[in-house]
């Protein structure tokens, strides 16, 4: 029977030994594999992505045409027209790029045309000879700049949807930052649990083997008849009732390990033991708080996306006045006579007026704004206090358990000292097996009460460091 216990001891030693896994080195497998940590970075690119959309916008945009058009004369000109139809064709390109700094935009053109017109002949100097050359060939380059002077000016609208895509994204990556603390939180109080447990079992271990060594001790006095058949019977069911909470211990264990195993993919934990010490107690962070919160600039991101708007609309109220100037330069090239330069420039000022009717949608709209502008400022109000409130209910929950440890810790050792004495006063027959049992009981209680102190307390911490954006 004696072999048998040791053996099984040997065994459960063996099965809750495995390869040391830091916290570190865990985090660390997290941030490295974690599908849903992948998951928000590509989110985050994502938004990158269409902030550099809406900023290409501000770049040089290309566009052309090519045309064919043919007309009939009408009414046909006898005098100087010929009968026949007019052909026209021709290829155009033009380069814009809007100014955002100015709100304007520039634009340069070129163009190349023919025309085709059977003409009658007109005597000149003695021959006859058409009034144009046929094919005629001509040519022009332009340069253009619009300017708005009321609606736009400055670039209002024109830089409006990529200023609201940085602040989106701005938005978004606080956020991302936010859950990706919040899911490494979940995971380190995983670990702790894990820490927890493990170091649950061992004292399940250490009491088991004192149960093993204990009924193994009573069943020799039993067989030299040095004791009574209850204390045998006591012993052994001793024995018992401690190999139920070892397996219910190493099973909760072995659950836990499956489960981070599973939802991490990463089967090393399960023959993993975690390094955590629960018992070197953290301090907790007394730097004041930051400036800025993860949860408070998120609502101020809102906030200055509402004011984008807003300055987007009462733009839009005013009257759109463009000053446009052009430039044009051109030329004729025929068969008979071509012309090298861009000799002849026309010159164009332009001042264009509208304004909308009926202004009632975009005055509702701006109140929306104010109002949701108000909810934020409100909520960044209400966000502040429970933060508040939550860090002094973690400060006084730390610093009230950290007291209760130092107790526990005291009343360990104290029932440590009265398992020796009762075993002593039990060995010299002056106290029976009963009350040995009980001081073991509750010497294991007082291991179990300060361990799960411990693991609170290690858990206040993390949650605090969380709390304040300062979670490693």
């Amino acid at each position: 029977m004696s072999l048998k216990f040791c053996l099984y001891i040997l065994g459960f030693s063996i099965s809750v030994l495995g390869q040391p896994l830091s916290l570190d080195a865990y985090l660390a497998h997290i941030d490295q594999h974690s599908a849903y940590l992948k998951s928000t970075q590509q989110s985050l690119e994502q938004h990158r992505d269409h902030v550099e959309t809406e900023r290409r916008k501000s770049g040089w945009v290309v566009s052309g045409k090519s045309y064919w058009d043919q007309q009939d004369p009408n009414p046909p000109n006898r005098l100087f027209m010929s009968q026949s139809r007019t052909t026209h064709t021709g290829i155009a390109t033009q380069l814009t790029k809007p100014i955002w700094q100015t709100g304007g935009q520039i634009g340069l053109s070129h163009e190349l045309r023919r025309m085709d017109q059977s003409q009658p002949l007109v005597s000149l100097g003695g021959s006859q000879q058409p009034l144009q050359p046929n094919p005629l060939y001509t040519r022009s380059a332009g340069l253009s700049y619009r300017q708005p002077l009321l609606q736009n000016r400055w670039g209002t609208q024109s830089e409006r949807h990529y200023k609201l895509a940085k602040n989106n994204q701005r938005y978004q990556a606080i956020i991302q930052a936010e859950s990706e603390e919040s899911f490494r939180l979940e995971y380190v109080l995983h670990y702790l649990t894990w820490a927890h447990y493990y170091t649950m079992t061992t004292i399940m271990r250490d009491r088991l083997a004192v149960a093993v060594a204990l009924y193994t001790e009573n069943q020799a006095k039993y067989t030299n008849n040095l004791i009574d058949t209850l204390d045998i019977l006591q012993s052994q069911h001793y024995l018992n009732q401690q190999q139920t909470h070892d397996s219910q211990a190493q099973l909760l264990l072995e659950t836990h390990q499956n489960k981070l195993s599973a939802g991490l993919n990463y089967p090393a934990i399960r023959v993993s033991t975690p390094t955590l010490d629960l018992y070197q107690i953290p301090n907790l962070n007394t730097e004041p708080m930051p400036q800025s919160l993860r949860i408070v600039d998120a609502l101020k991101t809102q906030q200055a996306g509402n004011h984008l708007m807003y300055a987007s609309i009462m733009d839009q109220k005013r009257p759109q006045l463009d000053l446009v100037v052009q430039a044009q330069w051109h030329d004729s090239i025929n068969e008979h006579n071509r012309i090298t330069d861009y000799g002849l420039m026309d010159k164009q000022v332009v001042v264009q007026f509208s304004t909308p009717l009926g202004l009632k949608p975009v005055a509702a709209e701006l109140d929306a704004l104010k109002h949701d502008t108000q909810r934020i400022q409100h909520t960044i109000d209400h966000e502040l206090n429970q933060l508040m409130a939550h860090k002094a209910f973690l400060e006084s929950e730390y610093r009230r358990l950290r007291v209760h440890y130092e107790y526990q810790t005291t009343a360990v050792a104290l029932h440590t000292q009265t398992v020796k004495e009762e075993n002593r006063l039990y060995e010299q027959g002056r106290r029976n097996l009963t009350f040995v049992l009980q001081s073991q009981d509750a010497e294991h209680a007082a291991k179990l009460a300060m361990l799960d102190t411990a693991y609170q307390l290690h858990c206040i911490v993390a949650q605090h460091n969380a709390l304040l954006d300062r979670l490693q």
